[in-house]
This record gives C-alpha cells, sequence and structure tokens, in this order.
C-alpha cells in the first residue's frame, strides 16, 4: 500500500473509531450495572440497539420496565450462547480478550467486533485515567465465562451449518424465502431443531453477514440490496410464480465458500475450449478470464455486445465471420444452460421444460441465430458487422 492510500486509510479509520466512540461513550465505571449503563443512553439509542435484535420488545412500555425488560433479555444465557456462536473465527480473538480483561483500548479490537457487538449492545466505552477504554458489562461476561462449553461448541456447530445453507443458497437463488431454507437444510441434515429455533439462528447469523440481509422473511444476497427497493421489486417479479431448483449438498457447500473458483458448466467449457483452440492460443489463463467474465455477464442476461466486449476491451479481433457466430452459438448454449436468479436457480433451459407456457422464449435465445454481415456488429462498435469484426 502507497503512503497515500496508508494516510487516507488511516484517516478513515480515524473517523470511523470517532464516530462509534461519540455513539457508544458513557459516563459510567467499567463495573457499572447493565441497566445503568443503559439508563444512560439515549431513547433514540436505546431503540437503535433494541431494533437491532432479533427477539421482540414492546416499545410501549415505561423506560424503566424497557430497560429492564432489555437488560433480562441480552443477558439471558441461551440468547448470547446464539449471538456469540454466530461469530467468525476472526473475532473469536477479540471474545476472549473482552472475556479476560476488565477493559480494552480501541486498538486491541478489529473493527468488525466492536461495530457488531457495539450496535447489539454488548460493548461500550468510557475513560479511565483519561483514556478512552471499550468494555463489556459485567453481567453479559459473567453469563458467557460461565457457559456450558458443550453446549456453546454444539451450538457453534450448528450455527456453522446453518451458515454454509445461508450464504449457499443466497448464491443459487439471489433472493428466497427463509422457509425454502429451512425446507432444504432439513432435506440434507438430521438435526433436531424446534419449530420457530432456525429461523433465531438465521436471523442472528445475518448480524455477522455482509452478504445478505433477511427482510420480512426472505434472504436477499448484498449485491441486490445495493439497488435498493426497486431492484428487490423488480427480481420478486421476475421470480413470481416459478418454482425453487433444488441443489445438491454439494452444490450448496461450494456455492457458500466465496473462496473457491466458480465450476464451469459443460457448455462454458466448450466454449473455453474453442477459444483456446482458436483465439488465444498459448494463453490458457487469458482463455480462463474471458471465460470467467463471460459466465458473469450470462449470469445477468443476455446480450451479443456484453459477450464481445470481453474480447474488444482485451484488443482481441476476431478473424473472420466463422468464428463470431461460433462465439455466439457457444455463448447461447451457456446462457440457456445458466443458474439464473431471475428463475430461481433454474437454467433458461429448465424452465421453458418446466413451465412452456409462461415461460418468455425471447429469454431463450435460439442456438441456431447467426450474424448478417450488413447488421450492426455484436461487438457494440456501432459499425456494421462486415466493416468491423467479420
Amino acid at each position: 500500500m502507497d503512503t497515500a492510500l496508508e494516510k487516507e486509510f488511516a484517516k478513515y479509520k480515524a473517523e470511523e473509531q470517532k464516530a462509534w466512540l461519540e455513539r457508544n461513550l458513557m459516563e459510567v465505571s467499567v463495573n457499572a450495572d447493565f441497566k445503568e449503563i443503559l439508563s444512560g443512553l439515549s431513547e433514540q439509542e436505546l431503540f437503535d440497539k433494541i431494533f437491532s435484535h432479533v427477539f421482540q420488545i414492546d416499545p410501549e412500555q415505561e423506560d424503566e420496565e424497557l430497560i429492564s425488560d432489555f437488560a433480562q433479555q441480552l443477558t439471558n444465557e441461551q440468547f448470547l450462547l446464539w449471538v456469540f456462536s454466530a461469530m467468525p473465527d476472526e473475532m473469536k480473538e477479540d471474545f476472549d480478550l473482552l472475556l479476560k480483561e476488565d477493559y480494552v483500548s480501541m486498538e486491541q479490537l478489529t473493527s468488525r467486533s466492536y461495530q457488531t457487538w457495539g450496535a447489539l449492545g454488548y460493548l461500550y466505552a468510557t475513560k479511565v485515567d483519561g483514556k478512552f477504554v471499550i468494555f463489556m458489562p459485567k453481567e453479559v461476561k459473567a453469563a458467557l465465562k460461565n457457559r456450558d462449553s458443550q453446549l456453546f461448541e454444539d451450538i457453534c456447530e450448528q450455527s456453522r451449518k446453518i451458515e454454509t445453507y445461508m450464504a449457499g443458497l443466497v448464491e443459487v437463488y439471489g433472493i428466497c424465502s427463509m422457509e425454502q431454507v429451512e425446507k432444504i437444510y432439513r432435506k440434507y441434515e438430521n438435526d433436531e431443531i424446534g419449530e420457530g429455533i432456525f429461523e433465531l439462528y438465521a436471523k442472528v447469523l445475518t448480524l455477522y453477514n455482509d452478504n445478505y440481509h433477511m427482510e420480512n422473511g426472505m434472504l436477499i444476497h448484498e449485491a441486490i440490496l445495493m439497488g435498493g427497493d426497486e431492484e428487490i421489486e423488480e427480481m420478486e417479479a421476475m421470480q413470481e410464480g416459478k418454482p425453487y431448483y433444488v441443489p445438491t449438498k454439494e452444490e450448496i457447500v461450494r456455492a457458500a465458500d466465496y473462496s473457491a473458483e466458480p465450476a464451469l458448466t459443460q457448455e462454458l467449457n466448450t466454449l473455453l475450449g474453442y477459444i483456446s483452440e482458436n483465439i488465444v492460443v498459448d494463453d490458457p489463463e487469458l482463455a480462463m478470464d474471458i471465460v470467467d467474465d463471460i459466465s458473469l455477464a450470462l449470469s445477468m442476461e443476455f446480450h451479443p455486445e456484453s459477450i464481445f466486449h470481453e474480447f474488444s476491451r482485451r484488443n482481441i479481433v476476431l478473424k473472420d465471420a466463422k468464428t463470431v457466430n461460433n462465439i455466439m452459438k457457444l455463448a447461447m448454449d451457456a446462457y440457456n444452460n445458466t443458474r439464473l436468479w431471475e428463475n430461481r436457480g433454474h437454467t433458461p433451459k429448465e424452465m421453458h421444460s418446466l413451465m412452456p407456457n409462461r415461460f418468455n422464449r425471447s429469454h431463450m435465445p435460439a442456438t441456431s441465430q447467426k450474424v448478417g454481415r450488413n447488421e450492426p456488429c455484436p461487438c457494440g462498435s456501432g459499425k456494421k458487422y462486415k466493416k468491423c469484426c467479420g
């Protein structure tokens, strides 16, 4: 990282820490009772922490009853085990440190730890000897220190399994109901999870994950969330009435592994072979890069321009009409066998078989289509094909 970037990052981190301190700074001792700590919050700050949680609390209660109810639920041993069992590995060192020490400095914790646990009401800031420190309320700390170790490990294992299904299935569907996630989980796993407990696990897991969010019983991929309500509604409209594809357990586990290379379909492998043998000979890495980018484009929507853009942006000229038409045909074959969010994980080919009367054939390009020499070039240049790639 160069000096300018290091300075920018340091500035951003300092501003983030300052904002967190302003939200969580309390004029209390690190040994203060939990109710005393919560009483020091403004009404808005208290409600923000309450609504960050998954349990239901009546906000119409009197202040004293509301604080007492919230403190009781925050320190409930079973709930604490659920919350902290879902933490990712990179937060475990911070967890152990917070239980061991009366307080720590902000620099000793990762940003993710103080942001997540602070939002939930488990971490606060105060001053000790004129310095800012972070502490965990003693009631929370005591409950966690005295936890049933075996029960905690069992809950951790269950959380990891459920998280795998949530992460994998949201990659397959884009948007799906928690009912569908639970249905598939129970199809492959023999865990005896009581009614309503699965959803509680799921809600807790979303607190730690940036790749998906749960809203009104629906699991939504971060890429769709970034588009706002309009994109969510558009995707739900495209999915409406379509059956869910049921992936194998192996497909789910692979989709949940963000570090794994995406598996190429048979059709994409055929496209890769053609590109390797006819267009970028002796450069397998470049051929793979092109196919990876075409695969991403196909997962969104089929547009010839987006396919040929992957060649033109790399200054690769397709030598003749035969090559262009072969690429078009192979890309169409790949698209028709690509699992799409709008089809709830089904490919266009599968959807046409499942719902032939409803399925829009325009979403399934004919594999025999060729580019005429006087037609616009599919690379998107605006020129006629015969004066461009033809």
